[in-house]
């Protein structure tokens, strides 16, 4: 019998090994690893898929019924509840812990692993914490020596805490900080990347008479294009960049071309035929924008085969490129230009469906009708698609 103990103890123990490591796995598969979740617009929307994640999976590996996370809010000087296991939506909701107060601000202000294994009065629980029932785990979170959020446990299934317990708890909320380092970092590189691209596109559409938007409105039909047909956040966000890039090679263009009023000529036409070309290779040798780049040299090709600057005909022109085209065109039909007033929405509509299998790829022009029709608040006016002896 003790050999069989000893043999289930030692099964026992790996499981859980097994356990703690496929939570860290996963933790930086989901969290770690940007690459592999990209394009997070919304930071918050970030945080609560991690703090989600950590509740739900620790409880069970460390043997807690109750878990919560707690973020640090600093516009307001408190922890907020944002997400546990084992508490009432309502009492998370309303759970707020000034630093210094209570026994979870006092550990939080401390900046120390504490563990109460019995009651003593430095370890009242106050009624605003009646979630908390001795003996719990209170794992203070840091980040670059700022305070990021309290992980707490309690309610185990097995009295007292034990060792191990304190060791996995204590070697999970150090995985949890490098994870929030990660994601804070990770989007802070987004943030910036973002300003890049803005600053590269206004300085592009500095140089035409085009309305004030255009690669915004651009962006925003293709980020709902991207959503509606339900493309990885990295694919759709590479092509958003696309989007706010796609006429960045008219900088290298003659500023009296693109302001001109009227029609150019054919010679004058060539040369603003050259701005795809010119674009990619401004932005083909930037690390972050390699991907974004085809989308930039091509997205005046047509779908028959008969645009610019390579005729590429079909699939052969990148998806990115051909929803950019679509886009662009849309916000050109719809929007008052110097050489044009905009075209009703049901006649943008209409041009774009007679262009479809010509200019455009027939199944995005159903997806993008889809959409647009779903913008229902979206009735202004905001011209054909360019004639190829116009604007280019």
């Amino acid at each position: 019998m003790e050999l069989a103990d000893k043999q289930r103890e030692s099964e026992g123990a790996e499981h859980r090994v097994r356990q703690i490591l496929g939570f860290l796995d996963a933790l930086h598969e989901r969290h770690v690893s940007p690459s592999i979740r990209a394009g997070r617009r919304n930071r918050q929307a970030s945080w609560q898929d991690l703090a989600d994640f950590i509740v739900q999976s620790a409880g069970p590996l460390i043997g807690m019924d109750a878990v919560v996370l707690l973020q640090w809010d600093s516009r307001n000087s408190e922890y907020r509840g944002v997400a546990g296991r084992g508490i009432s939506p309502q009492h998370l909701s309303e759970l707020r812990v000034r630093s210094g107060e209570g026994v979870l601000g006092q550990a939080a202000q401390n900046g120390k692993l504490l563990v109460a294994q019995e009651a003593s009065p430095g370890l009242a629980l106050s009624s605003k914490n009646s979630f908390l029932s001795i003996p719990y785990l209170i794992c203070p979170l840091w980040v670059q020596f700022q305070p990021r959020g309290l992980l707490v446990l309690c309610r185990p299934r097995h009295r007292p805490i034990s060792q191990e317990a304190i060791r996995l708890a204590t070697l999970m909320a150090k995985h949890i900080e490098m994870t929030m380092e990660n994601l804070e970092l990770y989007e802070s590189r987004q943030r910036v990347y973002a300003e890049v691209v803005g600053t590269l596109s206004q300085a592009a559409s500095a140089k035409e008479t085009v309305p004030r938007g255009h690669a915004e409105h651009c962006r925003d039909l293709v980020r709902a294009m991207a959503q509606e047909m339900r493309l990885p956040e990295l694919l759709a966000e590479q092509m958003e960049f696309g989007a706010m890039l796609h006429d960045i090679g008219k900088l290298g263009i003659s500023e009296v071309l693109l302001s001109r009023p009227g029609p150019l000529t054919p010679e004058e036409y060539a040369d603003v035929k050259k701005h795809p070309g010119i674009g990619y290779r401004l932005v083909r040798d930037i690390d972050f924008l390699k991907a974004v780049a085809p989308i930039v040299l091509y997205h005046h090709e047509w779908f028959n085969g008969q645009g610019y600057p390579e005729g590429l005909a079909g699939e052969e022109i990148p998806l990115g490129a051909r929803m950019v085209a679509l886009a662009n065109a849309w916000d050109a039909m719809t929007t008052d230009q110097p050489y044009r007033k905009a075209l009703p929405k049901n006649m943008a509509i209409a041009e774009l469906r007679q262009q479809a299998g010509a200019q455009f790829d027939p199944k995005l022009v159903d997806i993008f009708v889809h959409v647009i029709e779903g913008k229902r608040a979206d009735a202004t006016p905001h011209p054909h698609p360019l004639p190829q002896g116009e604007r280019g």
